[in-house]
């Protein structure tokens, strides 16, 4: 069941990501890096527990990845959502609206997800306002930099913990993105595995 999105985690992108345990496949934590939400609802456990979510929806069959088409950002990328859709269209359609509404300021999440830049038109020489004009001589700033500090985005990927979607303007990350949770999963699953036997082998016989 879709609720209304409270606790989303901030993340980035890590470009060309360096491939760690290769015979398993790349891990989450080599794909995007979480940013700090300064709230205690996203520590003790909530990572975790949302990847259990991700989890058991994959194992079910539930996740799907996908396109919207109402939720476009200043350089014409659709936004893609990875979430518990599969099973109920209704969830998607739902969620999008969500969404839709957190954009606009109509409902507000846990911690600020910094999503409103993604939609605001580029800045550029041409098109920079009596304030900001104001602002880089009060400041004493470079017209490039205040431009390019304008322009940057906080984040580029968004984890709703609670209702297991992940959400992205990057379509070629996205597009992997099944493949990639499916990889955490074997690693976490190796792991699991693995402890399982160093326990045993440390286990003492009884007589």
């Amino acid at each position: 069941m879709i609720s209304k999105p409270n606790l989303i985690q901030r993340c980035t992108i890590i470009k060309n990501p360096v491939a760690k345990n290769l015979d398993i496949g790349l891990i989450t934590v080599d794909v995007f890096r979480l940013d700090y939400m300064g709230s205690a609802e996203f520590e003790h456990g909530a990572i975790y527990n949302a990847f259990c979510n991700i989890e058991n929806l994959a194992k079910t069959q539930s996740m799907l990845l996908v396109k919207s088409q109402k939720i476009i950002d200043r350089d014409n990328n659709n936004m893609f959502m990875f979430g518990p859709f599969a099973k109920d269209n209704n969830n998607f359609i739902n969620y999008e609206e969500f969404i839709i509404k957190m954009i606009n300021n109509e409902i507000h999440p846990k911690s600020s997800v910094h999503m409103g830049k993604h939609f605001k038109p580029r800045k550029t020489k041409e098109n920079l306002s009596q304030a900001d004009l104001n602002y880089i001589r009060r400041n004493r700033m470079d017209t490039d930099q205040f431009i390019k500090e304008e322009n940057k985005t906080f984040c580029d990927l968004w984890w709703d913990l609670k209702n297991g979607v992940i959400m992205s303007f990057d379509h070629n990350l996205m597009n992997q993105m099944p493949e990639i949770i499916e990889n955490s999963i074997k690693f976490k699953e190796y792991l699991r595995a693995k402890e399982k036997s160093e326990n045993n082998e440390n286990k003492p016989e009884l007589n």
